[in-house]
């Protein structure tokens, strides 16, 4: 008889240590300027630094394991330098090096032609104090990039900053002042103030003010607004950072006069608090980066002055309130003369860059998360080129060389390919069909039967397109096969609707009640578009199953109604025929309709999110094409912006992505969730800085076999992927399935992680428990079968030594989606005669008890247990 001692307490993790400084180079005669980008294309981030004494700049290029010492020359200038930006300035896909030089007359752009060289152009001369800081930003957002060219701090001058128009096809307009301002500005932080959706313009430097001029969106000033007006103060290193966590862009700066920084809290629509100083007085400060040096959640300043040029950890402790907490790490004899941060190691995580006081540079790493269950990594790995306009992004493998490409759709600029270079990198994105000046969406299939991908676009205007794919990657001409004369609500996709053995190309357009066919005739041939079926609203979407398993397929739309959304479900008939709709269900909001096997009955379930209701919900599929009524899987905290469906589980369970934002502000959060049984089971929320997401997809973009989660920003024209670190399920169900408990369902235990290594995490998942549950997990080495044991309900699955995972905080309540979690690690596995650490070779098996209250006080019952190879 097993007996079992419960005990519950809580836990807490204690934040890793941070790395130390690895030095790049002590061989920078007069190091100062500190910059980064990527210059030759391998898609990781390069380290470009200038020289005072040899008026030099140079360059080191960024690999895993972080910068090369390999210092390369990016050209030298007759004249020593003041501000130093890098940047994509001609759209080719390579870093370009823009410089003011220290005389305030003179400004250069050294033009990256990709394969080493650097062509040095003036770009002015003959001003007046031009500033250090350089800006490379998309100002009017047309796509390419501008350079904006700030005046020096107390400019006697009364001349603005100077804006650079890029023209296209490598050419910058003459200068101009920024926004016909006369006023000589030396900030400026381009970000949404007033949450509308357009970046707006925030000035300071100018006299003790500090302004910001909203964005019309086109035509028309910009107006004028107040943040500051406080004589003798003089603002550097101006920065929009979210300092309280609520979501918003906070104003941040160096008040140097007043040996402080200095906040303004974003109070919503357009309105600044009063400035708050951070009270820690060191000199005048020199440059500062906001970074959550402790991994507590919220964002430190890591900062130099004048007085104290040793790099200085200041740490956030909410609300606006700072405690100086001395030197950071062992930065106490470097004289740090500037900053910079950036992911230059590859692995998704900030790090410091440092130029010294004796010809230094140095970085320091960000501190690794621990792992802690299921885990996507803590921000988006950037494609590090922008895509103009990104509305939809595809994984697929074009090339044939192994590695996953990613092609994105822009609807300002067509189609992009970047190329997997292995190694969790990309190639910059590329313009890949000329031809077509914008895409909606992306869809992959090989229409002509050749072997690759080909693709499958629309445009804005409503027309779908097919573009073969050839050897090596390479595209053919796009060719026209139908049109819906509005932009489509339904993306162009490939399905064979009739049968007869090859794909054939269905799509939908806006408001329109109609889905349109284009039936593929012969390889590569199409019939002109005709109507397939007819809705009473106008179509919102599509997904195409075998519903009724009679071998044909089936088609589900979502029809549009004045009452709501209708699931209209049109069994097929044979020949591409289909019979009159009968409608699954219904509800008041829909967003992402998706078809999967939810409950692993080898039929077709229903899944789709209420964006206003923020739920998750299903219809589950009998077997026949007839659905029961909408179920409540979950919740999530905000409206969504984008969702992503992946393929079922290995127990039947769906995998969701959701993007939701409080009130349109730029933080948002990624929530990712396994979809089973009568749940929809939050794993990760991961915070995210994007708004206007279009579109999120969970396919393998790193080829290592688990879904990552690929996103595409359009109004930032971000391109980026999430990888899972964690997630995946490992080894082998016995006892399957468990008896069932007082949910009329079995409960299962999963078993994810990153391997079974020795050394490595897990963390075990109960599913399909009662809610509110008590559950304490086991383990042993060897298999058992006691059925009831001690008057449970359920089967013992494990034999021999039994251990408990009673520790304090380990003994877990299921949520009342009926999930319950406990990470864990190898190296430490309960016994009876005490902890154990696993031998590589020996199998370990897992199994969960829990009460079920609704069965009876002193009832329990066991899922199913797992079988774990350790390795």
């Amino acid at each position: 008889m097993l007996a079992f001692a419960l005990a519950l307490a809580a836990s807490s993790l204690a934040a890793p240590d941070l790395e130390e400084f690895r030095e790049i180079t002590s061989a920078l005669p007069g190091a100062q300027l500190l910059a980064h980008g990527d210059l030759n294309g391998d898609g990781m981030v390069d380290v470009v630094c200038a020289s005072s004494e040899t008026r030099s700049i140079v360059w080191f290029s960024g690999g895993p394991d972080g910068p090369s010492s390999v210092a390369r020359f990016a050209g030298s200038l007759p004249n020593p330098m003041r501000g130093l930006a890098v940047g994509d300035v001609d759209g080719d896909g390579f870093g370009d090096i823009v410089v003011t030089h220290r005389n305030g007359n003179d400004a250069s752009w050294l033009r990256n032609d990709g394969a080493g060289s650097f062509d040095a152009t003036l770009l002015v001369t003959n001003q007046f104090d031009l500033g250090s800081r350089i800006h490379i930003l998309d100002f009017d957002l047309d796509g390419d990039n501008e350079v904006i060219v700030m005046r020096a701090a107390s400019s006697p001058t009364s001349s603005g900053p100077l804006l650079f128009e890029n023209l296209g096809g490598g050419q910058l307009a003459q200068p101009l002042e920024l926004l016909d301002l006369a006023a000589p500005y030396s900030e400026l932080a381009y970000f949404d103030v007033d949450g509308d959706g357009l970046p707006d313009a925030v000035l300071g430097g100018y006299y003790g003010r500090i302004d910001w001029y909203r964005n019309p969106g086109g035509a028309g000033p910009w107006s004028h607004n107040s943040i500051e007006n406080q004589a003798f103060f003089r603002s550097s290193d101006l920065r929009a950072v979210d300092l309280d966590g609520d979501g918003d862009l906070d104003l941040a700066m160096a008040a140097t006069h007043f040996a402080a920084i200095r906040f303004y809290e974003n109070l919503g629509g357009g309105a600044f608090g009063a400035r708050i100083d951070l009270g820690v007085t060191t000199g005048d400060f020199l440059k500062f980066e906001p970074v959550d040096a402790d991994l507590d959640g919220d964002l430190d300043v890591i900062s130099t002055s004048i007085a104290a040029p040793s790099l200085r950890w200041i740490e956030n402790l909410g609300g606006f309130q700072f405690v100086d907490r001395g030197s950071f790490l062992n930065s106490g004899g470097l004289a740090a003369r500037a900053l910079d941060l950036a992911d230059v190691n590859a692995d998704g995580r900030s790090d410091l860059l440092v130029v010294g006081g004796t010809d230094t540079v140095e970085w320091v790493a960000g501190a690794p998360v621990p792992p802690t269950g299921p885990a996507f990594e803590s921000d988006a790995v950037d494609l590090l080129q922008p895509v103009p306009a990104a509305a939809e992004s595809v994984v697929v493998d074009i090339d044939l060389d192994s590695l996953e490409d990613v092609i994105t759709a822009s609807t300002s600029d067509g189609v992009f390919l970047a190329r997997g270079l292995g190694g969790n990198r990309f190639a910059a994105p590329a313009r890949v069909v000329p031809s077509l000046q914008a895409a909606s969406h992306v869809r992959l299939a090989d229409l002509d039967g050749t072997g690759p991908a080909d693709l499958i676009v629309d445009t804005p205007a409503g027309d779908a397109w097919w573009v073969p794919s050839g050897t090596a990657g390479a595209f053919g001409l796009p060719r026209h096969i139908g049109s819906a004369l509005a932009p489509l609500a339904v993306a162009p996709d490939a399905f064979d609707f009739d049968g007869d053995g090859d794909l054939d190309v269905l799509f939908a357009g806006a408001s329109s009640p109609v889905v349109i066919v284009v039936e593929q005739l012969a390889p590569g041939s199409f019939a002109p578009g005709r109507t397939l079926i007819t809705g009473t609203g106008s179509i919102r979407g599509l997904v195409a199953e075998d519903f009724d398993l009679d071998g044909t397929l089936d088609l589900v739309a979502v029809d549009r109604r004045a009452a709501g959304y209708f699931l209209e479900l049109y069994r097929g008939l044979g020949a591409g025929t289909f019979a009159v709709p009968v409608t699954a269900a219904s509800t008041f909001d829909l967003m992402g309709l998706a078809a999967r096997d939810l409950n692993g009955d080898g039929a077709a379930d229903l899944l789709w999110v209420r964006p206003n209701s923020r739920l998750i919900q299903r219809a589950l599929n009998t077997g026949t094409g007839l659905f029961g009524a909408p179920e409540d899987l979950g919740t999530f905290a905000d409206r969504p912006d984008a969702i992503g469906a992946g393929p079922a589980g290995p127990s039947g369970e769906a995998t969701l992505v959701v993007y939701h934002r409080r009130n349109n502000r730029a933080l948002g959060t990624l929530e990712w969730f396994a979809v089973g049984g009568p749940a929809a089971n939050s794993l990760q929320q991961t915070e995210l800085r994007l708004d206007e997401v279009a579109s999120l997809g969970l396919d393998d973009v790193n080829g290592d076999g688990d879904l990552d989660v690929l996103i595409s920003a359009s109004h930032q024209g971000r391109v980026g992927w999430f990888e899972n670190t964690s997630i995946g399920e490992l080894g082998s169900r016995e006892c399957s399935p468990a008896v069932p408990n007082s949910s009329g369902l079995p409960a299962g235990l999963r078993v994810v992680g990153s391997g079974a290594t020795a050394q490595a995490a897990l963390t075990l998942e109960g599913l399909n428990l009662p809610a509110g549950s008590t559950t304490l997990f086991l383990a042993s080495r060897q298999t058992g079968l006691v059925v009831g044991p001690g008057g449970s309900q359920g089967t013992l699955c494990l034999g021999g030594m039994i251990g408990r995972f009673a520790a304090p905080g380990q003994i877990v309540t299921a949520t009342a989606n009926g999930f319950a979690a406990l990470t864990i690690s190898l190296q430490s596995l309960p016994q009876p005669t005490g902890i154990l650490s696993p031998a590589s070779g020996e199998t370990w098996r897992f199994q969960a008890w829990y009460r079920d209250l609704a069965v009876g006080t002193s009832a329990s019952n066991f899922t199913d247990a797992v079988a774990i190879l350790i390795q």
